[in-house]
């Protein structure tokens, strides 16, 4: 095939030559290598002037063989070159260099054959420094390398020879030259960055450079960049401070400020000024730190007016091809240089509070205000840039165009996050003086800059901290009338991102300075609740300054809260579900502001009916479509979620009473609970109860609904952390009488959890000594879960039950046990419930096993909780206990075994560990007969399977039991369960 005239058979001649030598390399004689390498040479001689891409497949092929015999060939540079010069293969390959006969040849070639040369040279370093490369061939590949380093400079010096550079038919090899340098130098530095043949290389960098201001040429002028620009990468080992002071010469010579200018007026749309930005920015950003030191030089002073020039250009920045986007990471490192210390710490505070006022500092200060007065500059060129443009011009962009856009803004933004220190706070004040002028001409304002300012503006909070001085000029842009003008006008963008603003200075409406403006700007907030763009970010910022800052300043303009949150749920269109809660509860928080529980009562039932009849009006116009079914739950879902946002936020009375003295505390607290359990307030409890209740079971389309009882639990535990004179305080018997409808008439066991936790915060959470019969309500609860699923369970095969309802159950009894005990042991069928634990102990779901794990570690480990302290009857609970453990023990024991044993997944073991452990600590004498009992029934049983001897097996139970479950306990469970698995792998591997 090599010897056919046409060139694609030419090339599956080489492919077929590499893969023959990458399947049988092995079976070739040592004796053989050096006729295949003629070979291939000769094959080389007869094609080297052919299609390119049939050369380079047969070069590459070579290289190969090189990869597979590098102790054989010594010098391949030396002998391709003889080769290529003398137009002949060698008769043998030499072991020894001829630097006379390479230089001879060298002197015999002609442009294409030094081209060959090139394109072998770049080949084999390619090929020689693949990552995948094997690691007991890398020092044989890397003597190759050393070895023909010298072979390699003498190809490529006289090519870079400056008397080259007007010969413009040498501009291709120049090129190929180019390339092999940077190939060999980046292989060289793979292998070894600090050996003599780096060193070597680096001496031609300085050549490569002087190709760097012939820019006539598209693709010359692009691989010199490109290849510097690599060499950079490296610049500590391959640009002395020669190469860089050349470099320097160059950057901020009358050549650089000409492709400057170029790149001003015509942008970075062609490739000479793409690849001329690239090498720019690139130099600036590897010597930002030296610049950043030396501001007061003429040559960096130039420098950073060029880059300035380039971020200066006027327009958007996708008119240019991101020339400004490309210079940012320049300034982000100029920034970090000017700013923090090598070791992280801020170089600002450091000069401030350093009161020698010796030279260095004064430099170090005088080098801060040049780089401040700097920064203004980009910052002020980029805020035009970030501007979003008006009248649908953005719309018309490509989408990649807008996401450029937007990256760039959110660049620009960390940019000003991180030069603040520099610029803080004339900037603070030139943004906000520039808002407040715009709002001086109503008929004139420029929304588009407006907006770019307040973006700035949210861009400097994150590194305000305290009561900064920025805050008394922030309140200079609230004096305004610009909230009032802002919410009369239709221009999205920036009332957008006057939200986003005024939601990341909260800090500012938490310190003393900020406190009076926050009715002003909530009510500019409700406004923006109608436009359902911003609805979403408005709720959110609203609940944050009602919740977070000061409820209690905004009493007086709760009824004006409560006419647009009813009027937003009566007429809008559609609601967004987080608006509608977040509002809800905004409010709420105002109200329990309120000064007495009668206030507070007539403004909640007002709240509450708003969203009662919204719920109601959504359910009563369902239509039974697919899509209306969505939609319908999603409205109810929200109305829900609403009222257990209203429960939940605010103070409740204890906290607002709290600065009253203790007498009259006190009464004022049994007021208000008798207000709320007896009096007008019961209504209020009574009507939410009721529509609860209505959605949770009563409606087909939402009853037994896995979503519906979370948020129905919600609901009914959100007054859970106040106390009974909180309006959402539900008494126990309502709340035993929703946990028996859900269980007994709705059913549908598998969405039962959130009714499980309900219970098992009942027990853990509400009840108390406050009230009435807190045992009885425990044992009821018990009871009904007990009948309705417990026994249900037992029952059946634990398999074919949900692993949500066995995990319901244990946490509920995980919480039973850790406080309500004694209720547990005195119960009829408590047996049976231990029955079920001990089948879920061997559960295939992890979570059920980890939440069986905690209910039996809780109840070996219960010795009663402080109500069986305070009834005196802890003994009488702790013997009980002890006698249900040791006549449980032995069947525990045995699931325990079973898991251990290698049965069990290798992310429960350390479960199962922690239980054995509890076990051995508590009850040690009886926890060794029931192991050593329970591992040979598991030897007899697995018989043949089992592959831990008798011997093993008494020592593993020996080790247990001296450790008696200390922390080592564990690493001897795991080392059995490997030991038993008989697999030969570390337990974490």
């Amino acid at each position: 095939m090599l010897a056919s005239s046409d060139a694609n058979v030419q090339f599956f001649g080489a492919l077929t030559y590499t893969v023959k030598i990458n399947n049988d390399w092995q079976s070739i004689p040592a004796n053989g290598i050096n006729d295949l390498i003629k070979q291939l040479l000769h094959w080389i001689l007869m094609h080297q002037h052919g299609p390119k891409f049939a050369v380079k497949k047969l070069l590459a092929t070579i290289a190969l063989v090189l990869l597979k015999f590098p102790k054989e060939w010594k010098f391949p540079v030396q002998d391709f070159i003889l080769c290529i010069g003398y137009k002949q293969v060698m008769s043998n390959l030499t072991d020894d260099q001829t630097i006379t006969e390479v230089s001879s040849a060298l002197s015999r070639m002609s442009i294409d054959d030094l081209q060959t040369i090139c394109i072998f040279c770049s080949t084999l370093s390619e090929e020689i420094s693949k990552p995948d490369t094997p690691r007991a061939d890398r020092p044989s590949l890397n003597d190759v390398l050393m070895n023909n380093t010298e072979h390699v400079i003498s190809v490529i010096r006289p090519i870079l020879d400056l008397n080259n550079r007007s010969l413009t038919e040498m501009y291709p090899l120049v090129i190929n030259a180019l390339n092999c340098l940077r190939s060999w130098t980046l292989a060289a530095v793979y292998f070894d960055a600090n050996s003599a043949a780096v060193r070597q290389l680096a001496s031609l960098v300085p050549m490569v450079l002087s190709w760097i201001e012939v820019d006539s040429n598209d693709d010359l002028f692009s691989t010199t960049t490109e290849v510097m620009m690599d060499f950079m990468d490296w610049a500590d080992k391959l640009i002395l401070n020669p190469t860089m002071l050349t470099m320097v010469d160059i950057f901020s010579g009358p050549w650089c400020e000409a492709r400057v200018a170029k790149v001003f007026e015509e942008g970075n749309s062609d490739d000479i000024n793409s690849s001329f930005l690239n090498i720019f920015v690139a130099f600036s950003e590897l010597v930002a730190k030296e610049i950043s030191q030396n501001l007061s030089q003429p040559q960096i002073q130039k420098i950073v007016g060029l880059m300035l020039r380039l971020i200066s250009i006027p327009g958007y920045e996708q008119d240019h091809i991101n020339v400004a986007k490309r210079t940012l990471e320049f300034w982000d490192l100029f920034v970090d240089s000017i700013l923090f210390d090598s070791d992280g710490s801020l170089l600002l505070s450091k000069n401030n509070d350093n009161e020698s006022g010796d030279d260095a500092v004064k430099s170090a200060n005088e080098q801060n205000i040049d780089a401040s007065v700097i920064m203004m500059q980009v910052i002020q060129n980029v805020w035009s840039k970030v501007r979003v443009p008006s009248g649908g011009v953005i719309a018309r962009w490509p989408s990649d165009a807008r996401e450029e856009f937007f990256a760039f803004r959110k660049d620009v933004s960390d940019l000003i996050e991180n030069s603040y220190q520099l610029v803080r706070p004339q900037l603070f004040q030139m943004l906000i003086e520039h808002i407040v002028q715009e709002m001086k001409k109503p008929n004139q304002i420029e929304w588009e800059s407006v907006e770019a300012s307040l973006f700035c503006l949210n861009a400097i909070q994150i590194g305000l901290s305290g009561e900064p001085e920025e805050y008394l000029i922030f309140k200079a842009l609230l004096d305004t009338d610009f909230l009032d003008v802002l919410s009369k006008v239709e221009v999205l963008r920036v009332r957008q991102t006057s939200i986003t603003l005024l939601s990341s200075y909260l800090s500012f409406f938490e310190a003393e300075s900020g406190i009076p403006y926050i009715p002003k700007v909530v009510g500019y907030l409700f406004t923006c609740l109608s436009s359902p763009s911003l609805s979403i970010a408005s709720a959110k910022a609203i609940y944050q300054l009602c919740v977070t800052c000061a409820a209690d300043k905004l009493k007086d303009d709760v009824d004006i809260f409560l006419r647009i949150y009813d009027d937003m749920l009566t007429h809008a269109v559609t609601v967004e579900p987080i608006v509608n809660e977040k509002i809800a509860g905004a409010i709420a928080a105002i109200i329990k502001e309120q000064n007495d529980a009668q206030a507070i009562y007539e403004y909640l039932d007002r709240l509450v009916d708003s969203v009662i009849s919204y719920g109601q009006r959504t359910l009563s116009q369902f239509n039974s479509n697919a899509e209306e079914i969505e939609e319908t739950r999603d409205s109810a879902w929200s109305a829900l979620r609403a009222l257990a946002q209203i429960g939940k936020t605010g103070r409740d009375a204890e906290e607002r009473l709290s600065a009253l003295n203790g007498d009259e505390y006190k009464q004022k607290l049994d007021l208000e609970r008798n207000f709320w359990e007896n009096g007008p307030g019961l209504s209020l409890r009574e009507k939410v109860f009721a529509f609860v209740m209505w959605v949770g079971t009563g409606v087909d389309i939402l009853a037994g609904d896995l979503t519906t009882r979370q948020i129905v639990c919600q609901v009914l535990t959100s007054g859970f952390s106040g106390s009974n004179s909180d309006p959402f305080y539900w008494p126990i018997n309502v709340l035993i009488q929703y946990i028996q409808i859900e269980v007994f008439q709705i059913g549908r066991l598998e969405t039962l959890r959130p009714v499980f936790n309900l219970a098992g915060r009942l027990v853990a959470v509400r009840l108390s000594d406050l009230d009435q019969d807190p045992k009885g309500s425990c044992r009821e609860i018990l009871s009904i879960l007990y009948e309705g699923v417990i026994m249900k369970n037992v029952s059946n095969d634990v398999s074919t039950f949900d692993p949500d309802v066995n995990l319901g159950m244990l946490e509920f009894l995980e919480r039973l046990v850790a406080k309500y005990v004694d209720i547990l042991l005195s119960y009829i069928h408590a047996e049976r419930i231990f029955e079920m634990a001990l089948v879920m102990l061997l559960s295939k779901e992890p979570l059920v096993v980890r939440a069986c794990v905690k209910f039996w570690t809780g109840f070996i480990t219960c010795e009663g909780s402080s109500r069986h302290r305070i009834e005196g009857n802890k003994g009488e609970i702790s013997q009980t206990i002890q006698k249900y453990v040791h006549h449980i023990g032995p069947s525990l024991m045995r699931k325990i075994v079973w898991a251990i044993s290698g049965q069990s997944v290798r992310s429960l073991v350390s479960d199962y560990a922690s239980l054995l452990k509890i076990l051995f600590r508590e009850h040690s004498g009886y926890a060794k007969q029931w192991l050593s009992t329970c591992i040979e029934e598991q030897a007899s049983v697995q018989a043949t399977a089992f592959k831990v001897s008798e011997t093993d097996r008494r020592q593993f139970v020996e080790k247990v039991f001296r450790l008696r479950g200390r922390p080592p306990t564990e690493t001897v469970i795991k080392d059995f369960w490997i030991q038993c698995r008989g697999q030969e792998f570390d337990y974490l591997g």
